[in-house]
């Protein structure tokens, strides 16, 4: 135990122009009590900025010439340069340089490679080292029988499933097949889709779940173009025993898809979004929630009690929006909290909620600042039902500024267009499972593939992702195994 008094604590290694956030835990044996404190280092050294290719991007085409960043010194100094690269495509240097855009040439990049780039900045007294990286795209025009892989299957999209032309759309791929058993890499690492025999064009996917042992695969695939008219196909390709990781998860879902979540672990303790955004969900505690089988491929089974999964943002946006989500109520009168970023007292106070509650229906609030008042909500006569705890339904809700929609199964929406005030930002981070608060009402039921788009999905679009995941056999035909001629 210390006394009363003032303490130090030595630090080092501080960077110009950086924010660092501290924390203080201190307790007596009985009462603890803890702090968060930030501070912002002055801005002496130059300053790197603006990056391209931007660090950690994935996908860089080969044809990339460049490397480009602006440099910028707080005292105006001039400054000196230099850039290295690993593996090297490229180098530069320069001295006596003042404020603006500095590029450097690169040549020789390779497919499915990843890069660092090393900039040092100096105005003569303070020094300034920064590393980026990036990933080359794979390959995207070819013939995969000349690259290495032994067998392909016809895979044909049933376009009487499909109400409209659709673009951009995440196909989902879920067989159990013995050729993919016997002949694909243990980890799938091999798979890999075509939109066409011979050479074709690369259709970026996702591996949700490959098993080895079994031949099972789950997979979500982004078709550029999908047909209501006519049968659309594409090839799914395997057996190359030299092949990289073949998928693309963060490509194969569109730039308007904000969070992606499968819901099967990633660890014990945390469940991962397959877009770009990488919003990472953390359990309450090891497998609480825990990972079953559901919908499609695994769920998250929550026990009523106390599990939810947290996040450090929002996430859901103001305004325009759609959510969708596979539920699996297990007692059908249960009053439930289970996707959330809002303030709840008696009522939702800010942000989008989803609730269930006596007798059995489901329903949106979308708060405006007021309690009881909301911005939006259907609830009540205006909410959907929830017909069984036997089953997994699809519910969606989306709002284009003007109406709100909440559908069931993708069946007939219930509509509303009365509004009061204006939506009100969010006022607490994303959670699944149970509300803030004091008022949790723990979810007793199953959660399975959760999307978060920042615009007004189409029913039709609804329409085949409900007939694609629920209808599977009669979405999806699988042809014969085609081998390398």
């Amino acid at each position: 135990m210390k006394a009363d008094g003032t303490y130090t604590v030595p630090i080092s290694g501080l960077k110009s122009s950086s924010v660092y956030t501290w924390h203080v835990t201190v307790s007596d044996g009985m009462d603890t009590v803890e702090e968060e404190f930030t501070f912002t280092t002055e801005a002496v050294a130059p300053v790197v900025s603006e990056v391209l290719p931007v660090d950690g991007d994935r996908y860089v085409p080969v044809s990339q010439g460049f490397l480009r960043f602006h440099l910028r010194d707080p005292q105006n100094d001039l400054m000196s340069y230099t850039v290295e690269t690993s593996p090297h495509i490229g180098s530069g240097s320069g001295s006596g340089v003042g404020e603006g855009d500095i590029s450097v040439p690169i040549s020789g990049l390779e497919v499915m490679t990843e890069y660092r780039w090393f900039v040092n900045v100096t105005d003569g007294v303070n020094p300034t080292s920064e590393v980026f990286w990036f990933r080359t795209e794979p390959l995207m025009v070819f013939d995969p029988f000349a690259e290495g892989w032994e067998y392909r299957k016809m895979i044909t999209v049933n376009h009487t499933m499909v109400a409209d032309d659709l673009e951009y759309f995440p196909v989902l791929l879920d067989i159990t097949d013995n050729d993919l058993k016997d002949k694909a890499q243990e980890d799938g690492d091999d798979i890999l889709f075509m939109n066409g025999a011979g050479v074709a064009t690369r259709v970026y996917h996702e591996l949700e779940e490959f098993d080895g042992s079994s031949g099972r695969l789950v997979a979500w695939v982004n078709v550029s173009s999908l047909s209501s008219s006519v049968d659309t196909s594409l090839y799914l390709y395997y057996g190359n025993l030299d092949s990289d990781n073949q998928q693309c998860p963060e490509k194969t879902w569109d730039s308007h898809y904000l969070a992606v979540w499968h819901m099967d672990d990633a660890t014990d303790s945390t469940i991962e979004d397959s877009t770009f955004n990488n919003y990472k969900g953390t359990k309450i505690a090891s497998n609480e929630p825990a990972e079953i089988y559901g919908k499609v491929g695994k769920s998250q089974d929550f026990d009523g009690a106390n599990d939810h999964i947290d996040f450090i943002n929002p996430v859901i946006p103001l305004g325009t929006k759609t959510i969708s989500f596979w539920l699996k109520i297990d007692v059908t009168a249960g009053d439930y909290w289970f996707l959330v970023n809002g303030d709840i007292h008696s009522n939702l106070l800010s942000g989008t909620g989803f609730y269930t509650y006596t007798p059995n229906k489901l329903g949106i609030l979308i708060g405006n600042g007021a309690e009881p008042d909301y911005f939006m909500k259907l609830r009540g006569t205006d909410a959907v039902d929830i017909p069984d705890s036997t089953y997994y339904h699809y519910y969606y809700a989306s709002y284009d500024g003007t109406t709100l929609k909440l559908a069931i199964d993708a069946g007939t929406p219930k509509i509303t267009t009365i509004k009061s005030g204006t939506e009100a930002q969010p006022s607490n981070n994303l959670i699944f499972g149970r509300c803030v608060d004091n008022y949790p009402y723990n979810l007793n039921g199953q959660l399975d593939e959760i999307r978060i788009s920042d615009i007004c999905r189409d029913p039709n679009w609804i329409s085949a992702e409900y007939n694609n995941m629920n209808n599977f056999n009669l979405f999806i035909s699988v042809g014969p195994e085609e081998t390398h001629p």
